[in-house]
């Protein structure tokens, strides 16, 4: 084989099937072993016993650009997760707050000053998981259960 293909062609493809892969399969171990089982059948179908070497290259180039795709993924998931948790925007927050006056109530403003209390520095978030199974020895009150719960200050 020539060197261009062998150090330029077969990586790049590499990664991007590995991408591509994770990306719908979602389990960069499957694209992993998928990457070198194809890698490994084309060697011996070859029959140089020597391209062996390229074949666990590849593979570890495969773990790795599936990895950061999968790594990526779920980041992104996370920030998506973040912002839709997150309530409203901050131009938002600054055109329309709540400021307690001197009796305790709230008392609504319109204005769009920078200088808003109305920050999201004040919220705490608290994550449960849970899943709820009955039972009839304790009155159904065993078992988890998943929410979410935003108390803002």
């Amino acid at each position: 084989m020539s060197n261009l293909l062998i150090f330029f062609a077969l990586p790049l493809a590499t990664i991007i099937i590995a991408v591509v892969l994770e990306r719908i399969w979602k389990n960069y171990i499957l694209v992993t072993l998928f990457t070198f089982a194809v890698y490994l059948i084309v060697a011996f179908a070859i029959g140089d016993a020597n391209l062996l070497v390229l074949v666990i290259i590849y593979t570890v180039l495969a773990f790795i650009a599936a990895f950061l795709s999968m790594l990526f993924r779920k980041i992104n998931k996370k920030l998506k997760h973040l912002e839709e948790i997150g309530g409203v925007n901050d131009e938002n927050e600054r055109r329309h707050c709540h400021h307690h006056n001197e009796n305790g109530n709230i008392s609504d403003t319109n204005n769009n000053e920078n200088n808003c209390n109305c920050n999201r520095n004040n919220t705490q978030n608290l994550a449960i998981n849970a899943e709820v199974s009955p039972n009839r020895c304790n009155n159904g009150r065993t078992g988890t259960f998943r929410g979410q719960y935003r108390r803002r200050f």
